[in-house]
């Protein structure tokens, strides 16, 4: 029998009993359920195969489906409940506008069977990074950058996206995607802020946009008819296998506001919006799209700020155009810019993207452009899945919230941010010794000091106060919405890729503890971790497979392999970091949680919680909390502290059952009717926790204090 947790087991779970109680969810019984778990996975990104021809295929991302069930149950007895799983547009309708990879979403289901046979929940995260992969990241189909005019070929020539040349990917010695470590730099260049702007916006700011092949329509109405067609395809498959483990839908992963509400096209806010390499402003790259050469600005890292201007570079010297052959320049066309009768081209419109360029009205992206289409994708998907469909919303990290809060009566939402300390995820350094707090920083804050921490207890404490800002900015929502972290981890090369040459894997526990202690301490319950690459084997073959990204938990190099010894039914096999993120937690909560925390050093789990009111004592489902107690932390059992009201009982072996017994990992508590507050510690019984002293400081130093002063006052008369 496999080693599973009993405690993580969410098959009674459907869309219709997930509930929402204040920022937590529950269960039908009114229990407070902590949704953990990963993303699955980073390399889904990206073709598991491209025929001689061209031809792509999905098929097997995030691995094959004769792994699924040992993956799947890897994963449970590490205590996941939760899968964010990625799905990409492009892996979905990759060949054409309307044609879909039907083996693909096939794939699909089979696996997401073996998860509900599993107990796992899913929620459906529509991925894309930068729009693309043309563009240097995932998501979109090749064929809508066509769509709009744009030669995916030319994109590199006039840097329209920064994209790796086959020479430097050579120099690289590795398959390093399509952008490397530049691809966020991409938010800011050309082909990402057109089409972004297209997709939201383009019946604002592109109306005289035409297609021969859709008469009359506009291209936001083309791209966005098209992608919630094929997520509706995907969910009536879904409906039709009766897969009701699958709760819900990220819309659209981080999905980016293009140029629309850019202030003025001859700027961009460096402190948001990452500057690196080359860096045209949105006009130059509308210059440089259309084959003008332009002196750009050149930037390198730095600090604080995290990159400065060193130069300028000379882009485009060849002259060529991104625009097909017989497609109009689409913002040349709306005279956002235009060339002189001396050849030069002038910017006419800087503020274009601020109003409405029908009625001279201030535009809102949340209002005008964002609501609109989560209000219409929600309905759709709705219509086919029932009415209790959870949607999770995000912005782009370190984006304020405001413009993706959903219109009343959007029902089922859940706020999902991401977070990541981006310095660490960009520079690839963290030292314990001092961190920042960058999120502060990029907000425009110049104090400095004010957001440096020293020690791992300034490292906890300024993840503490960056986490607790996403429970702040529920204040914009709905009553009910509950948070969920959906990506946050930790780049495993870090400091010169010190874990893979050393074996010592101390300085990324060290940064994820933080992480996971922050969320803790600020009653984050909820998070799915990034991510679990069935594919990473290295640094020597890409990481992650994209974009030289290395944060998979599993990993298939040499010094990963035995990194858990051999002690634990193979269970934690090339896991990284597995005693900081397989950690005690309780997945379900008979009550309101009032704290739950994890101490590595004391093996001390403490969980406080008001319990459910009951009237009948048979009534179970509203008294059962359970617990997931890893063996990976309890080997030898485990001392179980109970203190209810002033009441204090020590158990030696409660009900646990792994081991020699079964195999689940699961302790199941039941509170007495009346009850009232409760107070839960685990521990390992063979390393003793401190009682704290009754004896309050206060009271000893208002004793002690005076006797001091009068000491003193005597020696001076002395």
């Amino acid at each position: 029998m496999p080693v599973t947790c009993d405690a993580t087991d969410f098959a009674y779970i459907k869309a219709s009993t997930l509930s929402s109680n204040g920022r937590q969810f529950t269960d039908e019984f009114g229990r407070t359920l902590s949704l953990r778990g990963l993303n699955v996975g980073g390399d889904t990104k990206l073709p598991s195969s491209v025929s001689p021809d061209g031809k792509l295929s999905f098929v097997g991302r995030p691995f094959p489906l004769e792994e699924a069930r040992e993956r799947l149950e890897q994963m449970k007895a590490c205590g996941v409940g939760m899968l964010r799983w990625l799905v990409t547009w492009e892996a979905l309708e990759h060949r054409a506008p309307g044609i879909y990879d039907d083996d693909y979403i096939t794939y699909l289901i089979a696996a997401w069977k073996i998860a509900k046979d599993l107990g796992l929940l899913v929620f459906i995260d529509i991925h894309q990074d930068v729009w693309g992969r043309h563009s240097g990241g995932s998501g979109a189909p090749e064929w809508t950058f066509e769509l709009a005019g744009l030669d995916v070929t030319k994109l590199r020539e006039t840097h329209a996206a920064s994209l790796l040349s086959e020479e430097e990917k050579g120099e690289l010695g590795v398959d390093a995607g399509p952008s490397g470590r530049l691809w966020p730099t991409n938010y800011s260049k050309f082909a990402v802020g057109t089409m972004f702007t297209l997709f939201f916006a383009g019946s604002t700011f592109a109306p005289s946009f035409e297609h021969t092949k859709f008469p009359g329509e506009n291209i936001q109405d083309i791209l966005q008819k098209y992608y919630i067609r094929a997520l509706s395809h995907l969910a009536r498959r879904l409906k039709k296998a009766k897969l009701t483990n699958v709760v819900g839908w990220d819309l659209m992963n981080e999905p980016h506001h293009g140029w629309i509400g850019l202030k003025d096209l001859r700027k961009y806010n460096e402190d948001k919006e990452l500057h690196l390499g080359a860096m045209p402003t949105a006009v130059e790259g509308m210059y440089l799209a259309a084959g003008i050469p332009m002196s750009v600005p050149y930037y390198e890292r730095s600090w604080p700020h995290p990159t400065r201007k060193t130069g300028t570079r000379l882009m485009n010297k060849e002259c060529v155009s991104v625009w097909m052959e017989e497609r109009k320049d689409i913002w040349r066309a709306e005279r956002v810019w235009d060339v002189n009768g001396t050849g030069t081209p002038s910017l006419l419109k800087p503020t274009y993207f601020t109003k409405d360029p029908r009625t001279g009205a201030e535009i809102d992206f949340r209002r005008d452009f964002y609501a609109p289409f989560v209000q219409k994708l929600t309905t759709e998907l709705r219509s086919i899945l029932g009415p209790d469909t959870w949607i999770f919303l995000e912005p782009v990290p370190n984006e304020s919230p405001k413009w993706i809060v959903p219109d009343e009566g959007l029902g089922k939402v859940c706020y999902a941010p991401h977070w990541y300390d981006l310095r660490v995820l960009f520079e690839k350094e963290f030292s314990p010794k001092v961190s920042f707090n960058v999120q502060a920083l990029s907000n425009g804050s110049r104090n400095l000091l004010a957001h440096t921490y020293f020690g791992l207890n300034g490292l906890l404490k300024n993840y503490t106060t960056q986490f607790k800002t996403f429970v702040d900015d529920l204040r914009h929502f709905p009553i009910n919405t509950p948070v969920l972290i959906g990506e946050t981890g930790v780049p495993f090369d870090q400091n010169d890729r010190h874990g893979y040459k050393t074996g010592d894997w101390t300085l990324p526990s060290q940064q994820l503890e933080a992480m996971l202690g922050a969320m803790e301490k600020n009653l984050i319950l909820n998070y799915t971790l990034w991510t679990y690459s069935a594919g990473n084997n290295g640094p020597e073959t890409a990481g992650d497979k994209w974009n030289l990204e290395d944060l998979s938990l599993i990993s298939q190099h040499s010094s990963v392999k035995d990194l858990n010894g051999g002690a634990h039914e193979g269970i934690y096999d090339n896991l990284r970091a597995a005693d900081v993120f397989i950690r005690p937690y309780a997945p379900k909560v008979a009550g309101e949680v009032k704290a739950m925390s994890w101490d590595p050093k004391k093996k001390l789990f403490k969980l406080v919680f008001m319990p459910n009111v009951v009237k009948d004592e048979e009534d179970y489902g509203r008294r059962i909390t359970e617990v997931f107690i890893p063996r990976i932390h309890f080997p030898k059992g485990l001392k179980l502290i109970e203190r209810a009201g002033k009441e204090k009982k020590i158990v030696l072996e409660p009900e646990i059952k792994y081991g020699d017994i079964t195999q689940d990992q699961t302790v199941y508590y039941m509170h007495e009717v009346g009850q009232d507050l409760v107070t839960l510690e685990f521990s390992d019984p063979e390393h003793e926790v401190e009682e704290k002293s009754a004896v309050s400081w206060t009271l000893v130093l208002t004793l002690i204090l005076p006797l001091l002063v009068l000491l003193l006052a005597l020696r001076s008369r002395d």
